[in-house]
């Protein structure tokens, strides 16, 4: 009699096994998808899907109207980006020309693929010299950056504060 008991109490241990087994992976599974379904929900105002787009307003500064920048792709560290470039002026004026880039993980990144040489920060930018001899600024927010290029003479600390009034005005759109 006690040779059942053991043979029952041993497949009985075998079976809570395998069903504590199932549990476990079923709860990693499960954990697994919530995690792939939280990324794909991001909170990014800017997925990286959807074209980029130049605000024809950002504060007192207004896109070219006679241009229609479209979105083009560019390397960026180890894949692809999304840019979009436009001039935009103040009154009547050229201000500044920006590219934007999405998505941007840091302004580092579109530095070195730009290359951008004698960088330093200023202000919330990274600024330095680009091939052709202009000043440019880099700035972030969220997942784009904005390349910006004074056109009427301003400081560094200009063009970092007029960039980072754009890079804001395409996130929040």
């Amino acid at each position: 009699m006690s040779t059942v008991r053991d043979t029952s109490t041993k497949q009985m241990t075998i079976m809570v096994s395998v069903a504590a087994a199932i549990v476990v992976l079923g709860v990693v599974v499960l954990i697994g998808w919530l995690s792939s379904q939280a990324g794909s929900k991001s909170s990014s105002a800017n997925p990286a899907a959807t074209p980029i787009v130049l605000p024809k307003a950002a504060g007192d500064l207004l896109i070219d109207p006679n241009a229609q920048p479209s979105p083009t792709t560019m390397p960026l560290g180890k894949g692809q980006a999304q840019s979009v470039t436009g001039t935009y002026y103040k009154g009547s004026d050229k201000e500044l020309l920006v590219m934007a880039v999405r998505p941007v993980s840091d302004s580092s990144s579109v530095v070195d693929e730009l290359g951008i040489t004698a960088v330093r920060q200023v202000g919330g930018g990274l600024c330095g010299r680009y091939t052709t001899g202009q000043d440019v600024c880099v700035v972030r927010n969220d997942n784009v950056g904005v390349v910006g290029v004074g056109l009427a003479n301003q400081t560094l600390e200009q063009v970092v504060s007029e960039s980072t009034v754009v890079v804001k005005a395409i996130v929040s759109q």
